[in-house]
Parts: C-alpha cells; structure tokens; sequence
C-alpha cells in the first residue's frame, strides 16, 4: 500500500515536472523570437543614423522586423491560449494526483477494509461530483450481481438494500462493453435505451438516473466486478483516474479476501469442517456485549459421543476419527449454520430466534437421524423464551448432558452384566 501511495505521489511530481518544462521551453522560444527582432529593428535604427545609402536594405529590415513583430503579437495570443488551456489541464492533473493520493492514504491508513472502501467512495464521488458511487461485485457460479459497497450524496436515496442479487443477464451489455472498451460513459440514458437490457433501463431510471460512468475491476484478466459514478457533473471523461483507482480497489479487496480466508479456516475444525472452539468463544464474546438486552427464544444443545474412547482403543484412531466426521454429518445435516466442535468428542448447538417447537422437532430429527448411522449421542436440551446469560444456558445444558451420559453407561453396564449372566447360564 505504501508504494501505491508513493506511486501517486510520484504522478504529482510528474504532473508538476511537465508543466514547469513546457513554461521554460516557451520562455526560451520567447526570448530568441525577441532578440531577433531587437536586433533587426537596432539594424534598421542604425542604417537611418547613419545616413546610408541602401534605402532597399534598409526596406527589407523593417519589413521583415515588421513581420516578425506581428507574427510575435499572433504567436503569443496564440500561447496565452495555450496557456489557459494548458493551465486548466494542470490544474486537473494535480487535481487528479491530489485526489489519488487522498484514496491511497485513505486505504492504507484504515484497517477496517469495508470503512476504508465506504470513504474511497465518498472521495471519488466529491471528485466527480456524483449522485451516488458503488461497487458490484459478480458471482459467477450464481450468475448474479450484487451490490456491496454504496455512497450517496446528501439528498440522495441509498439503493444498495435493492441491489443485493440482480441476475447477470441484465447488464450483459455492460460486460460486453467492458471487454471491448474497458471503461465507459453514458451520456443520455434515454439515447441508450434501445441498446441497454430493457429492465436495466427500467431500473436506472427509477434511480432519477440520466447519466454514468463505469470501470471494470480486473482480477487475473477476468472481470470481477465493477465500479460506478451515477449522474457525474465534473470529469466524467476522466477514465485514467478510474482506472489507477480500481487498481487500488481490487489491492484492497484481495486484502480483505485473504483476510476473511485466515478467519475461516481459524474459525473452522480441521476434522470435520464445523465450527470450531475459536468461533464457539467469539460468539460467547459477541453475547456478553449484548449483556442486557437479552436473547429471543434460543434454543440450545450440548452433545457428546458415546462409546469413541472403545473405538479409539479397539479399532484404532482413524476409526475413531470416522466416528467423529459421522457424528458431524447428522448434526450439520439438521444444524447447518448453529454447530460447534468445542472438544475432542463434544458438540454444541446455539440456536436464537428459534420457537421452542421447532427447535425440539429439529432435536428429534437429529436424534432419530444418528440413530439410523449407528451413532450413540448423549444431550442435554434447553430453551428459553429470553435468555440473559448465555453461560448460564449452556451450564444447564451441559448438566443434563451428563445426566443423559450417566443413564447411557448405566444402561451400558447393565446390559453388559445381562449379557454375562446369559453367557454363564449357558
């Protein structure tokens, strides 16, 4: 990130380089134009003085002063011209390099990806003097365009809520544009109507918008995503700023990515690939600073195999390993999003905004489920309508889980000593 930033500090100095190297080279064409004449007019002076006698010398030097002296005058309107214009593309250009350097700084200076990307848009925006400024990203295998970054300026309407999934296909156009041209700017909406899908005029222009810009975002020479300017008042043709900002984009993101990617596998068992006892404690953690407001209908339960310590002994650990992913599978098959691997053969199950109905038909389901796979479960089942302590409800859990697990290898023992006995009468 730093080097992005040293990148559009060096476009700055660049920027800068140029204009002082065309002011010196004009000065200099300035200067030799202005000697020429002074020393034309200083012949034609010194001819008069001095009462010569070559009166078509002396012609030819005050008219070719004379040309020289007009051509001078329409030379430099002509560089005023040029300056102004000259001066005005400077001025973008700093403005350009100032704004790229504030998008770096922003990035590089902000941990929070998703807050730094929010403000990069609130700058880019201010440069183009926009309605709104946004990023969607593609889904591929959904085939599907959603909105994940949005601002809006103040007295315009978010559309980021409404945006979330919208089918690819109606901005096939777009994507066709973006592989032919890369960046692109619509002018009229109302003139692209006849080459835009027609629902995605339908929806621009219940987004009051006229006109836009867009750059895609590039990732390993696939088209990932894309990012916008609705309605632009200033620099709207200004594709070199958008493209350097995408560059800066797409770093972040692959950041973010990378970072969301450690998290999932801290958070993840190696084994069976649920939750872990990291994400277990964090979601504790995110319950205790809610402390107060109190959980709505959670439903929880505390499970632990029977019977892996004889599989591990008997059969070996890979066996037992097995057991475990088995066990696993009947519970994420029924809890897919609520379940965690906390132990070595110990499972919970936290379930809020659940109707205490439908949490114990899911229970029965579990528990009629590991049956069927010859996997032996103790639980220990609660729920309540509100919950203000969590800990609490998962202590109460785990108590009757081992009540349950007294009862298994009681009846286990009891079992043994009957089959002993039939075996001794034999």
């Amino acid at each position: 990130m730093w080097e992005e930033k040293e990148n559009a500090g060096l476009m700055q100095s660049e920027a800068t380089r140029r204009i002082r190297k065309r002011r010196r080279r004009k000065t200099a064409i300035q200067t030799v134009w202005l000697l020429s004449i002074a020393v034309m007019l200083g012949g034609l002076v010194y001819g008069n003085l001095s009462g010569s006698h070559l009166p078509r010398t002396t012609c030819i030097i005050g008219i070719l002063g004379l040309v020289l002296l007009v051509t001078y005058f329409i030379w430099n309107v002509r560089t005023l011209r040029e300056l102004s214009v000259s001066k005005a593309e400077a001025e973008q250009e700093l403005e350009r390099s100032s704004t790229l350097i504030r998008c770096v700084t922003e990035l590089s200076s902000n941990q929070d990806v998703d807050a730094a990307i929010n403000r990069l848009l609130e700058i880019i925006d201010i440069y183009f003097k926009g309605d709104r400024t946004y990023i969607f990203e593609i889904d591929e295998e959904r085939q599907i365009v959603h909105n994940s970054y949005e601002y809006a300026a103040e007295g315009v309407s978010k559309e980021i809520d409404n945006l979330d999934e919208v089918p690819i296909q109606i901005i096939a156009s777009w994507i066709e544009k973006f592989h032919k041209q890369g960046s692109f700017y619509i002018s009229n909406l109302d003139q692209e109507k006849d080459r835009e899908d027609e629902r995605a005029y339908e929806c621009l222009k219940a987004q009051n918008i006229d006109s836009l810009i867009a750059v895609p975002l590039i990732k390993e020479k696939e088209i990932i995503g894309f990012l916008g300017v609705d309605n632009p008042r200033e620099h709207y043709r200004d594709f070199p700023f958008l493209s350097s900002v995408q560059f800066f984009i797409m770093n972040r993101l692959d950041t973010k990515m990378q970072q969301e990617e450690l998290q999932f596998l801290s958070y993840r068992d190696a084994l069976t690939n649920l939750y872990n006892r990291n994400r277990y404690i964090s979601v504790l953690e995110s319950y205790q600073q809610r402390e107060g407001e109190g959980i709505p209908r959670i439903g929880v339960a505390y499970m632990d195999l029977n019977g892996l310590k004889k599989i591990n002994d008997e059969q070996g650990h890979e066996a037992g390993d097995s057991f475990i992913r088995r066990a696993a599978q009947q519970i994420v098959a029924v809890f897919p999003e609520h379940t965690y691997r906390i132990g070595g053969d110990e499972f919970v199950v936290i379930y809020p905004d659940v109707e205490e109905r439908q949490f114990a038909y899911l229970i029965t389901q579990l528990q009629r489920n590991a049956k069927e796979h010859q996997v032996s479960l103790s639980y220990g089942i609660v729920w309540e309508e509100t919950c203000m302590n969590l800990e609490v409800l998962l202590k109460q859990a785990d108590h009757k889980m081992y009540e349950d697990k007294k009862r298994y290898y009681s009846n286990e023992q009891y079992d043994r000593r009957h089959r002993s006995g039939k075996s001794d009468k034999a």
